[in-house]
């Protein structure tokens, strides 16, 4: 960057910005942001730097004159028709701006005020979307998956000017720089988006070889995906500045990668929690046994008592799902479901016999009792 003199320098430091007439403002939000712009402003001048960067100084003005502009009255207020972008004459118009302009070689004075003028027209890019499959137990302990996409990435020949080397846009003839045209419609007058420039208020005549003057270019970019361990179906993970560059070198949207997860082939989850049901003989619930059963975490050892019912559930603490960004784990319920036999040998058959008599069951009907309405009404 070229350097400054030395003289104009001193002067830059020294001087302060002073605070503009607040008798002028009665709203406490704009007021403030008056008295931030100034300091920060101050803060730019008084760089160590030999002269303040052009790019730090329109990032500054950028991001407060998105809602901070001078009125045609003098005083300051929210300009509705501006929220969405910086305007160049109202920018070269401010005295704040006007004195660090003042301290800026003729070089950067041009480069500022061409990026200036690119900012009156930047677009934020869309956000894009990313389904990504997963296996359960990718979801339950998480993983780190490289993906592909495909987005517009602002053009790096141009820098997103969308005019070729060394050439520049031009004021639009049509509408005359504004990006709007008024028509008279009897008493009415109705201003319309131009046709020729579409709203940018400038034409781009040499356009640039790789982007065609659209200011961007597509292309494929690889991004790894870090799933944390609990995530469920459905669950968006938002990688900003991911998406697509905005037209005109204007901010990146957001990326969303939407996580589909595949069911288990016996497990069923409930938020934390896991359910399966393992079937057990009519021996092994009358006389009792001890289950061997696989979590997803290895294998666990279930005890059965004697006289176990068919439909007793027994719980696993700790063997279910990581808590979501969290510390601890939900827990494995196991249903037990008594099995009874379709096809028995005649052997079987005597013995049942055999055991039937020495058992007395009265076949009186009973009601299901109300723990039993209950849980059929939420299944």
């Amino acid at each position: 960057m070229p350097e400054t003199d030395s003289a104009a320098i001193s002067m830059a430091r020294s001087s302060d910005v002073e605070a503009k007439d607040m008798s002028a403002v009665s709203d406490p939000y704009i007021r403030e942001q008056l008295e931030k712009r100034r300091k920060e402003l101050n803060a730019v001048i008084a760089s160590p730097d030999a002269a303040a960067p052009a790019a730090s100084l329109l990032a500054l003005l950028g991001e407060v004159d998105s809602a901070l502009h001078r009125m045609d009255d003098g005083t300051y207020g929210i300009c509705d028709e501006c929220h969405d972008g910086v305007e160049k004459d109202r920018l070269l118009a401010d005295p704040l701006v006007r004195l660090c302009l003042d301290h800026l070689t003729s070089d950067e004075q041009r480069a500022l005020e061409r990026d200036l003028e690119l900012a009156s027209r930047v677009q934020r890019g869309r956000d894009l979307r990313y389904d990504l499959t997963l296996e359960f137990e990718e979801a339950v302990f998480g993983k780190e998956k490289e993906i592909t996409i495909r987005r517009m990435e602002t053009c790096t020949d141009c820098k997103g000017a969308g005019a070729a080397r060394g050439k520049a846009a031009v004021t639009c003839t049509q509408c005359g720089g504004r990006g709007q045209q008024r028509f008279q419609q009897g008493f009415f007058s109705v201003a319309r988006t131009c046709s020729a420039c579409g709203g940018t208020g400038t034409l781009i005549v040499d356009p640039c070889t790789t982007c065609k003057g659209e200011t961007r270019v597509q292309t494929e970019h690889t991004i790894l995906v870090k799933v944390p361990a609990g995530v469920e179906q459905d669950t968006r993970i938002r990688y900003s500045g991911e998406g697509e560059s905005g037209k005109f070198a204007g901010p990146a949207g957001d990326l969303y990668v939407v996580l589909n997860v595949k069911a288990h082939k016996f497990f069923e989850r409930d938020g934390d929690d896991l359910h399966c049901v393992m079937p057990i003989s009519f021996p092994q619930a009358a006389l009792g046994t001890e289950l061997e059963i696989q979590t997803l975490e290895g294998a666990a050892t279930i005890k059965i008592p004697e006289g176990t019912q068919s439909g007793k559930a027994f719980k696993l603490k700790g063997k279910g799902v990581p808590h979501l960004n969290s510390h601890g784990k939900g827990d494995l319920i196991v249903e037990i479901r008594v099995q009874t036999p379709s096809k028995l040998s005649k052997t079987q058959k005597d013995l049942l016999r055999q055991l039937s008599e020495t058992m007395v069951v009265e076949n009186v009907p009973t009601s299901r009792g109300l723990f039993e309405k209950v849980k059929e009404m939420f299944s």
